[in-house]
């Protein structure tokens, strides 16, 4: 089903072609993106459009089924690996909701993957978030809204990725927890991460991404640079229903 071949390309994750149903259903039809080294790309899109879907397709995660395309990574097919699989490749998931452990603390949760070195060891995942230091010892349940997102963000770090795919990570935050997550990310690009990020707070996503995908009823429908969609009113209208 899944094609070995040789890959040449100068993007980090390539999805060509895919299609991926929930039983009989299928929500992914003949999708294709890209995401090039060290960017942030947004997928945008109404609720219940299939965005989730990729970011669980792309990750190995079942629902979905895969039933046809590629997904490429640094170059090599990952389309039908198991997630421990793509996650030792070099992809970590922030998911939506955080999923964190309630009466575990920030340390223990920084400690699971036990991993000490790398790129990203703790002294420098507390520099990206002090607050987490700060906050060490509490539990998960002891957290803020926005503490708890900065350490699903910490805890995808610890696994030491390039890349991060992110869902829906403003999802019920402040407005001042909002921007300090679009600090990280700028910070997490800087540093060389590629992001695929799913984000209903278009003005959010906008603050971030290189590049917007459009996502309507599993297909994408639209692609542009963020920039320039951010002045696009008649395409965000369309898509989005914002003007």
């Amino acid at each position: 089903m899944f094609k070995k071949f040789i890959w040449v390309s100068r993007d980090m994750l390539e999805v060509r072609g895919l299609n991926s149903f929930y039983g009989n259903a299928q929500i992914l039809r003949d999708i294709s993106l890209s995401v090039k080294p060290a960017s942030v790309v947004a997928l945008l899109g109404r609720n219940g459009m299939g965005k989730t879907t990729l970011i669980r397709s792309v990750m190995g995660l079942a629902p979905p089924r895969i039933a046809s395309g590629q997904i490429i990574y640094r170059g090599g097919q990952i389309a039908g690996l198991r997630p421990n699989e793509i996650a030792r490749r070099g992809i970590a998931l922030v998911p939506q909701g955080r999923r964190l452990f309630a009466s575990l603390t920030v340390r223990e949760h920084l400690a699971m993957s036990g991993k000490r070195d790398g790129r990203w060891p703790l002294d420098r995942i507390y520099a990206l978030f002090p607050r987490l230091l700060e906050r060490i010892h509490h539990r998960g349940n002891q957290l803020s809204g926005g503490e708890r997102q900065m350490l699903a963000v910490a805890r995808a770090l610890s696994l030491d990725p390039d890349f991060l795919l992110m869902d829906e990570p403003s999802e019920g935050l402040s407005p001042v927890a909002v921007q300090q997550l679009e600090d990280a990310m700028i910070k997490l690009k800087e540093a060389k991460l590629s992001i695929l990020l799913v984000e209903q707070n278009l003005y959010s996503a906008l603050t971030v991404a290189d590049e917007v995908y459009v996502v309507q009823t599993g297909q994408v429908v639209h692609h542009e640079g963020a920039l320039a969609f951010a002045n696009n009113d008649a395409a965000k209208k369309q898509y989005l229903g914002v003007g």
